[in-house]
């Protein structure tokens, strides 16, 4: 079957073919579309290989379309759904708890001055003092910035201890280490200042 529109000469023209079947299809899928979606969802379910292969197929439509679906989301001036902001918050902790528990362990899990092991009260202390108006300049947070360097450094403990909640208050307290109105405030004494480090 020829087509002069498209310049084949023989076989059939897969363009007007295309063409032809993509509205049915459209509208077999409208009217099924709940049958598949269950069928589908049920394999993702069941399947590993299968939702391994969709997952992946989502990400890279997703690459292909990403600047397509931010420009036409921008020309529709839709905000986004509050679902979605709650996703990316919640994602975002997530995230951020697995970095901070990577970095802790990183660093041995314990605290360098009492032995304390509780993550739940472990922090990272600059072994030179940096004052919080400093990280603020870099426009990041302080725990996350601290996280990040620990897990890139290759030596983080030549920069940071890991101390519990009490012995890094106590240590910041005796060197005062503190932030005044006037920055971080130097040691009175810097040869009878103490460290726990």
């Amino acid at each position: 079957m020829a087509c002069e529109q498209h310049g084949v000469s023989t076989g059939r023209c897969k363009i007007c073919r295309n063409a032809y079947l993509k509205p049915l299809i459209r509208r077999w899928y409208e009217r099924n579309r709940d049958a598949v979606l269950a069928k589908a969802a049920e394999r993702r379910r069941t399947d590993p290989a299968f939702r391994e292969a969709a997952k992946q197929r989502s990400h890279d439509w997703y690459i292909l379309n990403k600047d397509k679906m931010k420009a036409r989301r921008r020309e529709r001036g839709e905000p986004r759904s509050e679902a979605a902001t709650e996703r990316r918050r919640q994602s975002a902790k997530l995230r951020q708890r697995h970095m901070g528990l990577a970095a802790v362990a990183r660093m041995g899990g314990k605290c360098e001055a009492c032995g304390n092991s509780d993550e739940r009260v472990l922090q990272f202390d600059h072994r030179k003092p940096v004052g919080r108006s400093s990280r603020k300049m870099l426009g990041v947070r302080v725990s996350t910035a601290s996280h990040r360097e620990v897990l890139k450094s290759d030596r983080p403990s030549s920069v940071f201890a890991l101390l519990c909640a009490n012995c890094h208050i106590i240590k910041t307290r005796e060197n005062r280490e503190y932030v005044g109105r006037r920055g971080l405030t130097p040691p009175a004494d810097e040869n009878a200042a103490k460290t726990l480090h």
